[in-house]
């Protein structure tokens, strides 16, 4: 019997939920271009924590995706009888 038995994985696993309309045509893009978007994401941070100044570029889509996304979780619907 196992017990407590540690990930195996040398990174931990995040969780992100884009749209599909906006996943889709992306992961279309990437893997055309020979890659996965795991690794389009990590070079993303990468090139991101490169200069952080660059996240002004981004701040019009931050401020939509912001403004459009709901956070925490979803509101609990009526009790059942």
């Amino acid at each position: 019997m196992i017990v407590g038995m540690s990930s195996q994985h040398r990174n931990t696993n995040r969780n992100y939920r884009p749209d599909d309309a906006e996943y889709d045509p992306a992961k279309i893009m990437v893997e055309g271009a020979g890659y996965s978007m795991n690794t389009a994401v990590r070079a993303f941070l990468r090139w991101l924590n490169e200069d952080p100044t660059r996240l002004a570029l981004l701040d019009g889509h931050l401020r939509a995706v912001a403004a459009e996304t709901p956070t925490g979780r979803p509101a609990r619907g009526p009790a059942s009888p």
